[in-house]
């Protein structure tokens, strides 16, 4: 199995949408970055969740989306 990487990466003021104050990001094992949508459907967040459930936690990163 593939070792995931997320972390959390803070949206900067001026991009705040409603309570949302970071972005979930997986990247890849090419050091690729993706956006996670928390959106239930989407197989990044499924795979998100799982990994959180098994103890990790996302780091957060000082970067601004």
């Amino acid at each position: 199995m593939e070792t995931k990487t997320f972390y959390k990466r803070k949206i900067r003021p001026d991009n705040v949408k409603g309570d949302k104050t970071h972005v979930i990001t997986f990247v890849d094992k090419n050091g690729n970055k993706w956006g996670v949508p928390e959106d239930e459907n989407n197989r990044h967040y499924q795979e998100y969740l799982e990994w959180v459930e098994a103890g990790n936690t996302a780091q957060e990163k000082d970067e601004l989306v």
